[in-house]
């Protein structure tokens, strides 16, 4: 699904997670205004997974600052997103 094809709500961004030791990713939805590792906590919770310091990882590498909202650390509807714990791993 291409950005352009289903556009999110004003406010709302949707993602994609992947999951450290899942095979199938999950669909999430948040407020722009969330901060990053409010977003990734919630992610981990709700799927049973232990991490210290969650974050996110985007396809290019970047490990977002869990201090920073969504909208900041530049999370557009549709990304694909990795679960990863902010200073490596999970």
């Amino acid at each position: 699904m291409s950005k352009s094809e289903s556009p999110c709500p004003d406010g709302l961004i949707r993602v994609v997670v992947c999951l450290p030791s899942t095979p199938d990713p999950v669909r999430a939805e948040w407020r722009e205004e969330t901060l990053v590792g409010e977003a990734a906590n919630r992610v981990a919770g709700s799927n049973g997974i232990d991490v210290r310091a969650p974050t996110f990882q985007t396809e290019a590498d970047e490990v977002l600052d869990p201090n920073i909202t969504l909208k900041a650390a530049g999370v557009e509807c549709h990304d694909k997103l990795e679960l990863v714990s902010f200073g490596g791993g999970v």
